[in-house]
C-alpha cells in the first residue's frame, strides 16, 4: 500500500469504531482501498470527514522539511499506524477569513517515515561558589 492508501485505511478504521453504530470493514487492500474510502466517504460521510480532520491535525510535529504552499504556512507531522509503520504529510494552516488551509490536497502527498529514538548525554556545568 502507498502512504496515502494506509492512512485512508487507519482512518477508515478510526471511523468505524467511531461511528455510532459501527460498521464493518470489509479487508482493505492496496486494490481496494480507494474505492472503500469513496463509497464509506458517501455513505457515512460526517464521520468519515471528522476522522480524517482529526487525523490531519495529528501525530507529532517532525523536523522534515514541509512541501511548500505560498499562500498557507505549513509544518511536517508524522504518525505511527496500527501496522507499526510510520507516515509523514504536510500540515497546512492559517489562512484567515477567506482561504481553507483544509482544501488544499494533504493525503496524495503522504510520504513514508523512519522514526529512531536517540538518548544523548548532556553534560551540564555550574560554577562552584568557594
Amino acid at each position: 500500500m502507498t502512504p496515502e492508501q494506509r492512512i485512508k485505511r487507519e482512518i477508515l478504521t478510526r471511523a468505524s469504531e467511531a461511528h455510532w453504530e459501527p460498521f464493518t470493514l470489509p479487508e482493505l487492500t492496496a486494490k481496494n482501498i480507494d474505492d472503500a474510502y469513496d463509497v464509506l466517504m458517501d455513505e457515512c460521510g460526517s464521520t468519515v470527514q471528522d476522522e480524517e480532520m482529526e487525523f490531519r491535525g495529528g501525530g507529532v510535529i517532525t523536523d522534515i522539511q514541509p512541501k511548500l504552499n505560498y499562500h498557507f504556512p505549513s509544518e511536517s507531522h508524522a504518525i505511527k499506524l496500527q501496522d507499526g509503520g510510520w507516515v509523514g504529510w504536510t500540515f497546512y494552516y492559517g489562512g484567515g477569513r477567506h482561504d481553507d488551509p483544509e482544501a488544499v490536497d494533504w493525503l496524495e502527498y503522504a510520504y513514508e517515515v523512519d522514526m529512531t529514538e536517540e538518548t544523548k548525554v548532556v553534560q551540564v556545568f555550574k560554577k562552584v561558589e568557594a
